[in-house]
């Protein structure tokens, strides 16, 4: 099965998405495998589903596919042929790399609540460990509504989804717009926490551009955290190791669990 990346950005400057992934343009591009690209982004409290079921050129930059959006969270992913994503319920979406058999399907839907199962509209492995993750924050009594659930409610949730998988390598990202959240059994996974963007060549900025310099002052206020996912470990990104949780908030705290 093939697998491609996915990205996690929660940041405190909306205008600021496309400078923040110019920077990182020679990283963030399309894999040679992507049949589909997605993009589940906040704007307002409110998300928004944009998805691309068709091939992208290898090399495309995510800067391009994202476009010039304001938003300070999403969650997007490249996926192969026989998956798809991300995926939403109500504020909640999820992306994923990796998959499995439709055994694991059926494993992952068993005991599903009749709600969660009536917000689901395909087959992918993918949009049913989506659900099961869901069910698993149900189960433990924390409400879908609550917008501030502990970093280690959301981290337990995610190990219990992995258990799923065994052997089978995936990465799982989630977000609920007021944290993004994910977590890997070796399929790779990094993060980068960036603080400030001191030139910009989309806004023609340089570091010596004077403090009256319009755009000046946003730059240098942005302040973010990506997670990246399904690939190795970039220059700049610190390594996440197997098993383990990241949950970044909108104050941009990090916390590894």
């Amino acid at each position: 099965m093939s697998t491609c990346s996915a990205l996690g950005y929660i940041a405190n400057e909306p205008e600021r998405v496309s400078c923040a992934l110019h920077e990182l343009k020679g990283t963030l591009k399309a894999p040679d495998n992507a049949a589909g690209f997605g993009l589940a982004h906040y704007v307002d409290d409110r998300l928004l589903l944009n998805l691309r079921p068709s091939p992208v050129a290898a090399g495309t930059t995510l800067e391009d596919l994202v476009g010039p959006v304001r938003t300070s969270t999403f969650l997007s992913n490249f996926h192969g042929a026989d998956d798809g994503g991300p995926y939403k319920f109500r504020a909640w979406s999820f992306a994923m790399v990796g998959g499995g058999p439709e055994s694991l399907r059926d494993e992952l839907l068993r005991g599903l609540p009749d709600f969660l199962r009536r917000n689901m509209s395909g087959e992918h492995v993918s949009e049913a460990a989506f659900h099961r993750l869901l069910a698993n924050l149900v189960e433990e009594r924390h409400p879908l509504e609550d917008a501030n659930l502990a970093p280690r409610v959301v981290g337990t949730a995610l190990a219990r989804l992995l258990d799923v998988f065994g052997a089978l390598r995936v990465v799982v990202m989630v977000s609920n717009g007021r944290f993004i959240a994910g977590a890997h059994n070796g399929a790779g996974m990094s993060y980068n926490l960036r603080e400030g963007i001191l030139a910009c060549q989309r806004c023609a900025m340089d570091r010596h551009a004077l403090d009256s310099f319009p755009l000046r002052e946003s730059h240098r206020r942005f302040r973010g955290v990506l997670l990246l996912g399904g690939q190795g470990t970039p220059p700049g990104f610190q390594a996440i190791p197997a098993g383990q949780a990241l949950v970044a908030n909108r104050k941009l705290e990090v916390t590894l669990l």
